[in-house]
């Protein structure tokens, strides 16, 4: 008799140290890809995420209930689906918050990407550099990076006298991190399973 595996579950989570502005993204399947669902009641009060959807800023803000109700979400509807991104901002100090869910095993996660600015994470929790995204760039294409109150660009850049094209700065995206993309043209990013289950 031989036991036979029929299914893998992994579970995930990234920590973050939230405090001021940040960009973050999801890479966890929760089942509930909204503010709720996402981070609960971590986030302190006045806390609010921008989402970037068709060009325009969508805000949620962690409200206080009213007359004992519980506090909740202004717009829970933000669409927190695994590769997309979205700005933090919390009230002053450090609020600590978790990410979590299963990890997503699938062979590959593709996710449509316009001309022009959007925010994104890598679909999967593993820490990336730019160049190990999985894009399909054109040259011009630009990949922002925010930290420490400043963005770090690296544009892609045809190479020189028959050298292959480059990304300009091979910084690392880490895990739970969003960031910009500015692309050139429409297309679709297939990022492939970097880890095998």
């Amino acid at each position: 008799v031989s036991a036979q595996v029929t299914s893998v579950n992994i579970v995930g989570y990234s920590k973050s140290d939230n405090s001021g502005f940040q960009i973050l993204g999801t890479q966890f399947d929760n089942g509930n890809p909204t503010p709720s669902g996402v981070f609960g009641d971590q986030l302190p009060v006045e806390s609010i995420l921008y989402g970037f959807e068709g060009g325009v800023y969508k805000p949620s803000t962690y409200t206080p209930g009213f007359f004992g109700a519980p506090d909740f979400w202004s717009d829970d509807t933000l669409n927190l689906d695994i590769g997309s991104a979205y700005w933090v901002s919390v009230p002053p100090g450090t609020h600590t918050s978790i990410s979590s869910g299963d990890v997503p095993l699938a062979d590959s996660i593709t996710n449509n990407v316009v001309t022009g600015y959007q925010l994104l994470c890598y679909p999967y929790p593993v820490a990336r550099a730019v160049s190990e995204l999985g894009f399909e760039p054109q040259i011009d294409d630009i990949v922002w990076k925010f930290s420490g109150g400043s963005y770090q660009p690296s544009t892609y850049t045809a190479g020189f006298f028959g050298a292959p094209d480059f990304w300009s700065d091979d910084f690392t995206i880490e895990v739970g991190e969003g960031f910009w993309y500015s692309s050139e043209v429409d297309t679709t990013w297939i990022v492939n399973r970097p880890f095998t289950p």
